[in-house]
């Protein structure tokens, strides 16, 4: 029998055995040749190949990124700053090119990226209203929009960008100061570089941030001094710590007397319920108001929905029957691009072609985003996840399993939480041995829901939007998934619990990653999480 399978694997004539001997000395006279002594040399060997060659093909991160917007020597001083300063200005740069992606399914606003230009072109000129504000409901093409107009920035002008959410950090008031200043130039206000911090058990050096305070006059000499344009993300999920919030709330970060030399676009969701003092802060000398309001409304045209839709799953290589495309443009929340984004990577990730009129009916038939995402979490958690004890999800009509925990995980973490963060911390909670997750399940799970998550330069994974958010929450508080929830990452703990029907609170997943944290080699995210975490429980 072994002699039968053998010969499977042997040349069938002389000829095939000639040619087969001229392609090996092909490849031999061609590349170089290493041998090994085991599976295992082997494999550290095409490691150390396959880096070699990403190293050749593909250029350092950093020296990738391109920062159009920006004069040359902004742009060589910006890569010339220490890396951690770096990263903080380069990671809007990656939103920035990741949102402004062409493919992305979206909509263009030519009269508005019209407008913006026009506000641009304006700087010097007096008794113009220096800002300019685009509203419109979460998910309508905002980021998008912007992200593409400054992809298309031509002014000589510095643009300076700031997307809120698009790190962990980004959502700090003093790091948004922070970040314009370094943009501008005003590198110093960091204090020292490093400081020691003394523990129990060692030593760590940390980075040493700058006060709100001394940020706030910086950022206020930096508008009056310089000619620059500012347009930040998504202000509505702006937050700092408990001691400013009157900061955020009274707008006094912002000048209240915008100079000419000085253009602002900001994005957000409602400004006149949400930022009441803007409205009544930035009046100008006729008590009119200095500031011009702009509404993105989504997609109104079915054409336009189907379009985009084909193209977006052309990407992948997929397409839908005509009247497949009217269950998912014809229905009332289709003018909104994420619920569009949303339905075709549920499309993307879906194999059974003759089931998708069936998939498609029960998508579909959500009435609101939130009950939309609602849904889609509990199908992530149904076809990849598993329970601590080994059972599937099955049918199950509710969050479940490690799926579940891990979202968790990331929405209770106060900066996101790496790969081996996530695992280390689901072990906290039971998934060992046979149930435990591994690498290639977490792999499994990210390529279909990359577009839910964020993942950093640093490693760290967040939620990507509100609309995610609402669904992990509402799977430990066990409320409705129309529950209003706030957006910021760092003021929805301050939520009384509701009665809830699953496993875990969030105490408990505060006091597992408290846990974890505290096994870890005392480093930078050490001294981040786990204060917070045991504050948190207090807190609870």
């Amino acid at each position: 029998a072994q002699e039968e399978e053998r010969k499977m694997y042997c040349v069938e004539n002389d000829r095939a055995a000639r040619k087969l001997h001229a392609l090996k000395q092909r490849i031999i006279s061609t590349y170089p040749v290493s041998n090994f002594s085991s599976p295992k040399e082997l494999g550290d060997l095409l490691l150390r190949d396959l880096k070699q060659a990403i190293e050749q093909d593909y250029q350092d991160c950093d020296t990738m990124i391109r920062l159009p917007h920006l004069p040359v020597a902004i742009s060589e001083r910006i890569h010339s700053l220490r890396p951690d300063k770096r990263e903080m200005i380069l990671s809007h740069h990656r939103f920035e090119a990741r949102c402004g992606d062409p493919k992305r399914l979206a909509s263009n606003d030519m009269d508005l990226i019209s407008r913006l230009n026009d506000h641009v072109a304006s700087i010097g000129q007096p008794n113009l209203k220096p800002i300019i504000l685009i509203t419109g409901e979460q998910g309508c093409g905002k980021s998008t929009l912007l992200a593409r107009w400054a992809q298309q920035y031509n002014s000589s002008v510095p643009l300076v960008t700031h997307y809120i959410g698009c790190s962990t950090y980004s959502r700090d008031l003093s790091h948004m100061l922070e970040n314009v200043l370094l943009i501008m130039g005003v590198d110093e206000v960091s204090g020292d570089d490093q400081q020691t911090v003394e523990h129990a058990i060692g030593r760590c050096t940390v980075r040493q941030w700058s006060t709100l305070q001394d940020n706030m006059e910086h950022f206020n000499r930096v508008i009056r001094e310089k000619e620059f344009v500012l347009a930040i993300d998504c202000l509505e999920s702006l937050s700092a710590d408990s001691d400013h919030t009157h900061v955020l709330e009274e707008f006094t970060w912002l000048p209240s007397v915008i100079p000419d030399t000085c253009r602002i676009i900001i994005t957000c969701t409602n400004p006149s319920e949400q930022y009441g003092y803007f409205t009544r802060t930035y009046k100008g000398k006729s008590q009119e108001q200095n500031w011009e309001e702009f509404s993105m409304s989504g997609i109104r045209e079915v054409s336009e929905r189907q379009a985009l839709v084909k193209k977006h799953l052309e990407t992948y290589c997929k397409s839908l029957d005509p009247h497949q495309l009217d269950m998912i443009c014809n229905r009332e929340l289709s003018y909104n691009p994420m619920y569009l984004v949303a339905v075709a990577n549920e499309l993307r990730v879906f194999g059974v072609y003759p089931e998708i009129d069936s998939m498609l009916g029960k998508i579909v038939s959500a009435s609101t985003q939130e009950e939309l995402w609602f849904n889609i979490f509990i199908r992530w958690c149904r076809d990849y996840g598993w329970s601590d004890t080994g059972a599937s999800g099955g049918n199950s009509e509710e969050p479940f399993g490690w799926v579940q925990d891990a979202l968790c995980f990331i929405a209770m973490s106060r900066r996101g939480l790496t790969e081996q963060e996530i695992l280390g911390s689901l072990k906290t909670i039971g998934y060992r041995n046979n149930t435990e997750v591994k690498t290639a399940d977490w792999a499994s799970f990210y390529r279909a829901a990359q577009d839910s998550l964020i993942r950093e330069h640093t490693g760290k994974f967040s939620l990507a939007h509100g609309f995610v958010q609402k669904a992990v929450l509402c799977s430990v508080m066990g409320g409705s998934p129309e529950v209003s929830l706030p957006q910021s990452n760092y003021t929805r703990h301050q939520l009384t619990r509701m009665p809830s029907m699953f496993r875990r609170s969030h105490n408990c997943y505060h006091t597992k990653l408290a846990l974890y944290f505290e096994e870890q080699p005392i480093d930078w995210r050490v001294i981040e999480e786990l204060p917070w975490h045991w504050s948190q429980v207090k807190r609870n």
